[in-house]
Order: C-alpha cells, then structure tokens, then sequence
C-alpha cells in the first residue's frame, strides 16, 4: 500500500503536533516513525519502493481510509531537489498538507534546532544570513510553486501553525474535510504542542569540538550516556545572545522574505495577514 496524504511541512511548523493528532483518527494510518524521507535522493530514496511500501503495510488490515506521512525535508529545495517530481511518480492523486508558520520565527526556532544538536557554530546573527538554507525553508511560496507542475492547486492544503494554535478545533476540521474524513473528531490531545525548542540545551564548544575531532579522526565513536544532553559540564541552557534578533538583522530578513510572502497571498488569499510582512 501507499500513502493518499503527505505532510510535506515546513520544518518547526507544528508537523509533529499535526502527525501526532492525525494518527490518533481511527481511519487514518501514519507509520509510527514521522519524517520517512522516502522522496529525497539525498536520503531514503535509494531503500526503494518495496521499503516504502513496507511502511504502510498494516494500513488496510486496520481499515484506514486514509494514509499518509510526515517528512517536512520535503519542502527543503533547493537543498533537496527533485521531491515533487519523484512523488507525483509514485503517489499522483496524493493529497499534500503544508504547514506554515511565521517566517522568522521559523527561522529561529531551525536555527535553534541545529544549535542543540551541535551541528551550528555560527552565532544567530551570523547564520541566518549566511546560510541559505534557513531562509529558503521559510520561503514558503517557492517551496510551493516546486510542486504546483505535478500537483494540481486543489490538492495541496496550507494552513498556518498558528490558526492550529489559536483555533485547533476549527484547523483541525479543515484538514479532515481534505481528507474526506467526517469533521468533528477530536484527539484527547488536540492543542498540545509536540517538539517544540523550548526547554531544550545546547552542547558547550568543547563537547561539540570533541565530536568534531572523532569524525575527522575517524575514531570510533563511544555511547553517548543520555545523561549528557542535559549534564551543565557538557551543555548549557539558552542564552539571549541565542535567540535575539537585532532590528537590523530582522529587518534586513523581512526585506528578504516580503517577496515570497506577498506570491504566497496569491494561494492564500487576500484575507492573509502575512505575519506583518505585506506591504
């Protein structure tokens, strides 16, 4: 079997919280590992189709009408190239669910990601211009456009993380209508945030410095006791120097984003409030 429904997005977006609600629908099948990749060259694409089908392969015997993943890397390109073609060859009449958020503070909230991983040394103020790949996750009319060739516009559904927030229930029945699911149904959990950044911890310079010369090395790496992620000798708490934005660097962010903001109100109409971004 495969999936008639994707969550293509975006990264820190409330995907989670979203995957989270759906698999608790007793028509709706979603694997218990979110973000399967399956679409990205890059990543799952070579475990070929028998994989990704092995995937889904409960669904039916637990009588789900509809079936669907959760990988928002596809709405990464340029970073990921070629997504939209690849799905539309396997799964062409599938329904495709983007959730969007504010711009920056999706950008912070990535950034931030990175960080507690260990995997970002620039400073915030530095990253988010320096590195291309923050900005364009959050150019959401770009990500969308990619797909608009293979998909027609019906058949892809945009909310925002924050009506999902504010307004749960009423969110929530717009994307079981898209499903063609009965509205009204709701989880147990429904307005409960999953995975978000808050709370987390970020590696001290010597801890990720350490990780960095075991790869060059090629040394075998050790188990990692669980007890480093939070330990204060191998990690520190968030500071403010983090998560600031100065007014230069977030003006000069919204003069980068105001473009594909004002497209985006082509898709969402003129009711869109564009996070304050539309001239």
């Amino acid at each position: 079997m495969r999936p008639n429904f994707v969550i293509i997005g975006a990264q820190k977006a409330a995907t989670s919280s979203l995957w989270m609600y759906l698999r608790q629908h007793p028509e709706v099948f979603m694997p218990g590992e979110k973000e399967t990749d399956f679409f990205i060259a890059e990543k799952a694409w070579p475990l070929g189709l028998e994989w990704y089908e092995s995937l889904f392969a409960s669904a039916a015997s637990k009588g789900a009408t509809a079936v669907g993943e959760a990988s928002p890397n596809y709405t990464l390109y340029p970073g990921f190239p070629g997504v939209p073609k690849r799905m539309a060859q396997v799964i062409p009449e599938a329904r495709l669910i983007y959730v969007l958020r504010d711009p920056i503070e999706r950008m912070v909230s990535g950034y931030l990601q990175v960080l507690a991983h260990g995997q970002e040394t620039l400073p915030i103020k530095r990253a988010l211009l320096e590195r291309p790949h923050y900005v364009d996750a959050s150019r959401y009319a770009m990500q969308v456009e990619r797909y608009l060739p293979y998909f027609d516009r019906s058949r892809i559904l945009i909310i925002l993380s924050e009506d999902l927030e504010a307004k749960p229930a009423e969110t929530l029945d717009r994307v079981l209508r898209f499903l063609e699911l009965p509205h009204g149904w709701r989880p147990a959990d429904l307005g409960v945030r999953y995975h978000t950044t808050q709370g987390k911890r970020v590696p001290r310079a010597w801890w990720r410095n350490l990780g960095g010369l075991m790869i060059r090395g090629r040394i075998p790496r050790l188990p990692v006791p669980k007890s480093a992620a939070t330990s204060p000798l191998t990690t520190r708490a968030l500071g403010p120097d983090d998560v600031t934005l100065t007014g230069d660097l977030r003006k000069r962010l919204e003069e980068t984003l105001r473009p594909d903001v004002e497209r985006l109100r082509e898709y969402l109409g003129e009711d869109f409030h564009g996070w304050g971004l539309l001239g």
